[in-house]
């Protein structure tokens, strides 16, 4: 299966705080766990230890509703730890990772029992945010106008997703334009009809040109028919990810992150994005969207409209020009440096720990 963000993101912001130098003390997994690690923590706190800051990422779920059994049995425990730290003076950073549920499509029935009580305890992690934490880490700062309850003057930073650095030798453009696409395949989220439609566009215009798409197995058997249409030989679909995707950047010209237009979508940065940067992949974004602002300031890649005629004309134009693509591989190269997990992390520890050292200021 293919690793999501909210799997992917947790873990390489702790190794990157290690890699630049921290001590982590880390509170995860399910609540008994949790419970045992935030005793530790509140005992080193009461013997004089002196944490810099405390930095958490949210679920996509409600935080009291994380556990197997979707139940509020630990209440306190998660709450209490902000409450714990902020009584102790240690500077709070939270990464808000989504606000899907804001959306229609994440609650079809609005009206349900099951969406309601969800909506309930995302609204009571926001004022537990509202209570304890500093600094409100988004990956977007578009994504602030769907946060709700969020007072304007407490701080907000934009914290996209990182990548890891990884030297793939650049691909001259020999043969065929290679072009990959890594995520989700199912509307109403992740539309790729213009994408496809584009691809087969190019093909009419006579682009020697392929895609090969990496999606979950069981999005693709669900997939909309309106697909099959614009399938040919020139389409490859595979179920893969980690270190296998590797091989994939490595022999594909350009990685598109590219959907039918969505609201959703225009305020999200995609890790695949990061991904693609880190391997030294320029990409095609879609015009008006958060991933549209990276390119436009790193120049890594293109900006098209979501629609096929632009898609195809860019590919002409690209399969005409190849220079342009190694250009861009370059730019990209020289971007990925500016866009790794430890970047991300010393941008973290330079917010929280330069209150910390302000509130210690005060405190002399």
């Amino acid at each position: 299966a293919l690793n999501v963000g909210s799997r992917v993101r947790p873990r390489a912001m702790l190794s990157a705080f290690r890699e630049i130098g921290y001590e982590v003390d880390v509170v995860w997994g399910w609540a008994a766990e949790r419970q045992q690690e935030v005793g530790a923590i509140k005992q080193k706190i009461a013997q004089g230890m002196s944490y810099d800051f405390l930095y958490s990422e949210s679920s996509t779920m409600p935080t009291l509703l994380t556990e197997k059994h979707h139940l509020p049995t630990h209440p306190w425990l998660d709450y209490g730890l902000f409450h714990l730290c902020h009584r102790a003076n240690i500077p709070l950073g939270l990464y808000y990772r989504d606000v899907h549920w804001r959306f229609d499509f994440a609650r079809p029935d609005v009206a349900s029992l099951k969406s309601l009580v969800a909506r309930f305890f995302y609204h009571l992690d926001l004022l537990a945010y509202r209570r304890w934490i500093d600094v409100l880490f988004l990956p977007h700062h578009r994504m602030l106008d769907y946060v709700p309850l969020w007072p304007r003057w407490k701080k907000v930073q934009a914290l996209p997703p990182g990548g890891q650095l990884v030297e793939l030798p650049f691909l001259p453009v020999e043969d065929d334009l290679q072009l990959l696409y890594v995520g989700g395949v199912v509307p109403p989220v992740y539309n790729v009809a213009s994408l496809l439609q584009g691809v087969a566009e190019a093909i009419a215009r006579g682009v020697r040109v392929r895609l090969t798409i990496c999606c979950p197995q069981e999005q693709w058997v669900r997939r909309p028919r309106e697909y099959d249409q614009w399938l040919g030989h020139w389409v490859t679909v595979v179920h893969t990810g980690g270190e296998e995707l590797k091989g994939y950047y490595q022999t594909h010209h350009i990685a598109m992150i590219y959907w039918d237009s969505s609201a959703y979508l225009n305020i999200t940065l995609p890790i695949k994005l990061f991904e693609a940067i880190g391997f030294g992949r320029p990409v095609v974004v879609v015009n008006g969207t958060a991933a549209a602002d990276i390119v436009a300031t790193e120049g890594c890649g293109w900006i098209v409209n979501s629609d096929p005629d632009d898609l195809g004309a860019l590919l002409y134009r690209l399969s005409t020009q190849p220079d342009e693509i190694e250009r861009a591989t370059a730019r990209t190269r020289a971007a990925s440096e500016r866009h790794t997990w430890a970047v991300r992390a010393e941008q973290v520890a330079t917010v929280l720990c330069h209150m910390h050292h302000d509130r210690g200021s005060k405190g002399q």
